[in-house]
């Protein structure tokens, strides 16, 4: 029941009063407008969860890259049997592996990321 610019009487003699038909006609629109704002940062939310699961997978496949090259500079150097690029591609899914003189570049590649590592002897 709407109270359209009437006084209201309280039982409780409380002092009347006068109500605006202006704000008894807005029912609902603070819903809305929660509804609305609890979509968008939910929303926002979901970004950054995908947004940070592809940053700590490429993360991750930089390290796997990190320990490939590494594995596969200490083959080169003679500390590990094998063939560099063997090595390498037992530790990863190396995509591309090179020897540049006494350094190693590996590339490992998983669905759309790509990471590249170079490793060779210190110094």
């Amino acid at each position: 029941m709407r109270n359209q610019g009437k006084k209201i009487a309280y039982s409780d003699n409380r002092e009347t009063v006068r109500t605006s038909s202006r704000y008894l006609e807005e029912s609902g629109a603070g819903t809305v407008l929660s509804l609305s704002l609890i979509g968008a940062i939910s929303g926002l939310t979901l970004i950054m969860f995908a947004a940070s699961a592809t940053v700590i997978d490429q993360t991750r496949l930089n390290a796997i890259a990190d320990n490939a090259a590494i594995a596969a500079a200490d083959a080169l150097r003679g500390l590990v049997a094998g063939y560099p690029c063997e090595v390498a591609k037992a530790m990863a899914p190396v995509t591309d592996c090179f020897i540049q003189g006494n350094d190693v570049l590996v590339t490992v590649q998983k669905g759309t990321l790509t990471a590249r590592a170079r490793a060779g002897e210190p110094g």
